[in-house]
């Protein structure tokens, strides 16, 4: 319960989504990843701390979503890695 109140204090402070499950065995190399579109007051770290469980996970962000720069603009789709 205290679980579904920090997810919910999130979702709404913060607009970050809840994770969807995803079975690995449902799983193909080319479904392995998911997009993400930024936010006002987003930054790649961020997104990654969020939806990845570590800010330092932002470079496979910036590799699965062709960066070269850690510049990200509002309404950008970025490619993010399930897990």
């Amino acid at each position: 319960k205290t679980a579904e109140g920090v997810i919910k204090f999130l979702e709404k402070n913060f607009s970050v989504k809840k994770k969807t499950d995803v079975s690995p065995s449902n799983q193909t190399e080319n479904t392995k990843k998911r997009t993400y579109t930024v936010k006002k007051g987003d930054s790649l770290w961020r997104i990654a701390t969020y939806e990845l469980g570590s800010g330092s996970r932002y470079k496979e962000i910036m590799e699965l979503s062709g960066l070269k720069s850690d510049v990200i603009h509002v309404g950008q789709v970025l490619t993010l890695p399930i897990s």
